[in-house]
Parts: C-alpha cells; sequence; structure tokens
C-alpha cells in the first residue's frame, strides 16, 4: 500500500479522482480524506478539479451532501449535471443520488493507498462532515 506525502498533493488528489467511475460520484472531502487522511485538503482538490487540466472527470466530484457545487444555473453547473445524468445518476432535491456515492475508504482501496495514517472519524459522521 502507499502513503501520499505532503508535496504531492496534486498527483494523489487526481490519482484518487481517477478511481471514480461513470456512474459514480465522490466528495472533495472524500477525495481529500483518501488521499491526506482528513478533511482538510477538500478546498485544495476543489481548486485541483477547478484549475488542473489533468484532474479527471471533474464533474463526478460534489459538495458535502452530494450538490453541485458550480453556481446555479450557470453553464458549469448545467454541464456537470447533464453529464452526471447521462451517466446515469439522478437528482433528488438538487442532490446526487446517495447510493451511487463512492466513500474514502473505497476510494484508498481502489488507489491502493494505506490508510494506516490513522484516519480519526468521529462517531456517526462522515469524512465530509468533520
Amino acid at each position: 500500500m502507499r502513503t501520499i506525502s505532503s508535496e504531492h498533493e496534486g498527483v494523489a488528489f487526481t490519482l484518487v479522482a481517477a478511481q471514480v467511475g461513470p456512474g459514480e460520484w465522490t466528495t472533495y472531502g472524500d477525495i481529500s480524506t483518501a488521499a491526506r487522511g482528513d478533511t482538510r485538503w477538500a478546498r485544495a482538490v476543489g481548486n485541483e478539479a477547478a484549475t488542473s487540466t489533468d484532474f479527471p472527470n471533474p464533474h463526478r466530484v460534489l459538495g458535502h451532501g452530494g450538490f453541485i457545487t458550480r453556481p446555479t444555473g450557470t453553464a458549469d453547473a448545467q454541464r456537470a449535471r447533464g453529464l452526471l445524468e447521462a451517466e446515469g445518476i439522478r437528482f433528488f432535491s438538487g442532490r446526487a443520488d446517495p447510493a451511487r456515492r463512492i466513500h474514502w475508504d473505497e476510494l484508498a482501496r481502489r488507489a491502493g493507498i494505506g490508510t494506516a495514517r490513522g484516519v480519526i472519524r468521529r462517531p456517526g459522521r462522515e469524512p465530509d462532515q468533520e
């Protein structure tokens, strides 16, 4: 299993994001937790998704609760939702179908990243709620 050092966040985020396949979605917090062991890097994941041409399928990475984080009604938001719907993801009250979400532990497993860094989770809370 691999672990990710702090100087390689962009590469780590890209590696983890590449594990989200068609018809699946995840959150910025899930990618942060899979790559770095906590949610503190969720905004950095968002920045990477928004600015890096190497970041795979940024439309599959959503905000907490499955919301598209681009401003409502913009071409970017409409494009992201259209791509997700074309992949079979349904939306309920603006939220992506939670049954299609891939959580941080599955992302880490798919990417071959060790979770021995000691992810600390509060009982009953998802990583992106901490």
